[in-house]
């Protein structure tokens, strides 16, 4: 609890709200009444302000919840809510190595695979790889994209390998040697 006392001190000697929303998941997570753990879990969340505000931290006390739920095995349905959300939550902000825990929890709540939302296949892009695939669909050449996004040729011609694999493509649109 070392940790969330000095997280409590930081949010109140700077008004920050991060720090206040990490003490709260910290002791909701380390807490050995479940429903104390919820309470602060409750708090973290109110903590985290907008909903368009901290969507990364918001979904991790929503994966916190879930996993709390679940894991005392009192109310794992109740535990698909927050997974869901959850996951969600990470899917939107690419947050692969999340999604993959939120979605094993899930499985493991009785949520099952098939409640995964699908990623939109530009989703699966990294920023980099749809930095060059939109300079490329502009009908730019390798080394002009290369040249406009300061990157080796072959760096773009990775990217652009990457892009079309995710993408489904099965061979190129045309020629980017020009």
């Amino acid at each position: 609890m070392a940790v969330a006392a000095w997280l409590d001190e930081r949010a109140n000697a700077t008004g920050l709200r991060y720090p206040a929303v990490a003490a709260a998941r910290v002791r909701g997570r380390l807490s050995g009444d479940p429903e104390e753990g919820l309470r602060w879990f409750d708090v973290a969340l109110e903590a985290c302000g907008p909903p368009a505000g901290f969507q990364f931290e918001r979904a991790r006390v929503w994966l916190c919840q879930g996993e709390l739920l679940r894991r005392t095995g009192r109310r794992p349905a109740a535990a698909r809510d927050p997974l869901h959300l959850a996951l969600a939550a990470f899917d939107r902000l690419g947050a692969r190595p999340w999604s993959r825990r939120a979605a094993a929890e899930l499985a493991a709540a009785g949520g099952g695979p098939s409640t995964q939302p699908q990623l939109v296949p530009l989703q699966r892009l990294t920023p980099q790889e749809l930095q060059v695939a939109r300079a490329a669909s502009r009908g730019l050449s390798t080394l002009e994209v290369a040249a406009a996004l300061f990157l080796s040729p072959k760096t773009v011609e990775a990217h652009l390998t990457r892009t079309y694999r995710k993408l489904g493509i099965r061979s190129e649109p045309r020629s980017h040697d020009r």
